[in-house]
């Protein structure tokens, strides 16, 4: 078990201005961040690859391995069935699909694989277990040793303990997983943490995974002070996911520079940001457009007025740098 004070920071690669501040912040302070892609922001090539830089799973990790940073580790976030935007209806060709991403990650040397099967109701230990024993063959045969986060729950789905009690039955003797998801009550919306975070849940769960040699994963870490940091590690958390809050302070200042600027281009990318919709997973109807946009904007950092504006504006005013700047203080919060 890692030692109590050990804390392992892991951040959604929502832009490339985040993966730079993840490899200089690594660098500079020589502490190891997981950067943990879901399946919309990085894909296996032949399922069509992700929205950050196009990336596929594939490429990524050939730019990753470009910067040669011992301190980075490449994981999945949330592979599972129904888990990206271009899912499919059928549960078996979700499976198919799924099992391509995740062969795709262990060829292209990740070293964590988030199997989330929240989207399969009753079935969803049973699916776990099976998607479990395939990546564990494939990792065998691809002589890529793998670590697992296992996650049966939705974000903001309330802890019972009973369910717990299976997760420990199911999960808590198979080789390799290190993390299971943890409902401690953590949940992000809008440029807010809205989740109770509930100390005493926390510290159960906890406690007894420690007894299995395993850790406790507590996601949607996002817009946390340092109060509300020090009371999760108090409780025994050491990983912590976060994305929204990275994003967004980008997003915010995209924002302020756009509106300084009166560039047609950032008016035109606002409108396709705002009539796209992406924001419907963080933020309600009524919420201003201005909330949806810092939401959702980097969903659409390939649109060509996104692209036409960083040219003629953003990069002439060190915009990289002072999002890079704001990024690495989310990162120093957790140490």
């Amino acid at each position: 078990m890692k030692k109590k004070n050990f804390i392992i920071l892991c951040v959604g690669p929502m832009t490339i201005n985040t993966i730079k501040s993840v490899n200089l912040f690594t660098k500079e302070k020589k502490q190891t961040i997981n950067l943990i892609c879901s399946r919309n922001q990085v894909e296996a090539n032949k399922l069509g690859s992700g929205y950050v830089s196009n990336f596929s799973t594939e490429k990524f990790s050939k730019y990753i391995k470009k910067l040669n940073n011992k301190y980075i580790k490449l994981a999945r976030d949330h592979g599972g069935p129904f888990t990206s935007d271009k899912r499919l209806k059928n549960t078996d060709l979700e499976l198919t699909r799924c099992k391509k991403s995740f062969e795709a990650d262990i060829k292209s040397g990740f070293k964590t694989l988030h199997i989330d099967t929240s989207f399969l109701g009753n079935k969803k230990f049973e699916y776990a277990v099976n998607l479990y024993k395939f990546c564990q063959k494939k990792s065998k045969k691809l002589k890529n040793k793998i670590e697992y986060e296992i996650g049966v729950n939705f974000h903001g789905d309330k802890f019972k303990k009973e369910e717990f009690n299976k997760i420990i039955t199911q999960f808590g003797d198979l080789k390799n997983v290190k993390f299971i998801t943890g409902t401690t009550g953590s949940e992000t919306a809008e440029n807010k943490q809205i989740g109770k975070f509930n100390f005493q849940n926390s510290k159960f769960m906890v406690s007894e995974l420690h007894k299995k040699g395993k850790l406790l994963k507590d996601h949607n870490c996002d817009f946390l002070n340092s109060t509300t940091i020090k009371l999760r590690k108090k409780s025994g958390i050491q990983c912590f996911n976060i994305g929204p809050e990275v994003a967004y302070v980008e997003n915010k200042l995209l924002f302020d520079f756009g509106k300084k600027s009166k560039n047609p281009n950032f008016n035109l990318f606002f409108k396709i940001v705002i009539s796209n919709n992406k924001w419907k997973k963080w933020c309600k109807n009524k919420s201003s457009n201005k909330i949806k946009f810092l939401s959702s904007a980097h969903y659409f950092y390939y649109n060509k007025n996104y692209l036409r504006f960083k040219r003629e504006f953003l990069d002439k005013n060190n915009f990289d740098d002072l999002v890079i700047k704001e990024q690495r203080k989310i990162y120093k919060k957790f140490y």
